[in-house]
């Protein structure tokens, strides 16, 4: 999924430490993988941060 979105996203900043981190102009989207209730079962968490300006 990481290297998906690097792909999509080749045209921004990006960082791939503990997960994946897309820079905007207007803010930061990042993405990580989170093991949710059973250990068989993954989840991926995205969050954006707008700047405020």
């Amino acid at each position: 999924m990481i290297e998906h979105l690097k792909r999509e996203y080749s045209d921004h900043e990006t960082s791939t430490k503990d997960g994946i981190k897309v820079h905007f102009e207007g803010g930061v989207a990042a993405g990580s993988a989170q093991q949710h209730f059973s250990k068989d079962e993954h989840q991926m968490r995205i969050r954006h941060r707008g700047s405020r300006g």
